[in-house]
């Protein structure tokens, strides 16, 4: 079971940049509760409970989404720098109203 917990333990902090057991320990001193800190507090109470598994793949899958978030919103941010460029400065307007 210790083993297990170490390797999802090694397994998210190679996925992170910072593991998410300082990153929430960081929180909590400031004061802060996110999702970063709920999320490792749930990891936490699951391997308490006795499912070491579950806590990592919670983590695991957490980090995940994270890394997904932050690759879609960059290209999401290049695409409306596009957009931006791209419009025109003026338009002609025919009809009647």
């Amino acid at each position: 079971m210790l083993v297990v917990l170490l390797f999802c333990l090694l397994a998210e902090s190679c996925m992170a940049k910072v593991s998410a057991s300082l990153d929430a320990l960081i929180d909590i001193t400031g004061g802060k509760v996110n999702i970063h800190v709920l999320m490792a507090l749930a990891a936490f109470a699951s391997v308490f409970m006795g499912n070491p598994l579950e806590g990592g793949l919670l983590l695991a899958m957490f980090n995940l989404a994270h890394i997904a978030e932050e690759y879609f919103t960059s290209r999401s941010v290049v695409d409306v720098k596009e957009l931006k460029e791209n419009y025109p400065d003026f338009c002609s307007c025919f009809g009647s109203e």
